[in-house]
């Protein structure tokens, strides 16, 4: 197939358009590595939020014990979580104070179907 000299002169043109713009975005993307943050950091703003939700399922797990061991524990969305952290759960499911310590026996002692209420134990600094 013969093509005239017009039609090489574009066909060269767009493959040298294709190649420059080839090598620009190769180059871009070493460039953007070498700058790029190492890929297992995380920014300040994702550990606080990270922190944020752990507090809150800490608040959840001492206000509501059995429905976090029992039914939250269980479900899909808690595996893949959980997977994410790997296990990693930091103090999460652990006593901030005296007071989560009583709060949360409270609550699991008194749960039950008829009145699940809340107990949220709050300590009072008495100065003299």
């Amino acid at each position: 197939m013969r093509t005239d000299k017009n039609s090489e002169s574009v066909i060269v043109t767009l493959i040298a358009i294709v190649a420059l713009s080839l090598m620009l975005f190769i180059t871009c993307q070493r460039e953007r590595k070498v700058n790029a943050e190492p890929v297992n950091s995380e920014s300040q703003w994702d550990k606080e939020v990270i922190r944020a939700y752990n507090h809150l399922l800490h608040r959840v797990w001492i206000d509501r014990p059995s429905y976090v061991e029992d039914v939250l524990t269980e479900t899909d969305e808690f595996v893949v979580l959980d997977s994410l952290l790997n296990g990693h759960w930091e103090d999460t499911f652990e006593f901030y104070s005296e007071e989560d310590s009583i709060a949360y026996h409270m609550n699991q002692y008194y749960e039950n179907a008829i009145d699940p209420g809340c107990v949220r134990v709050i300590k009072h600094i008495v100065k003299h």
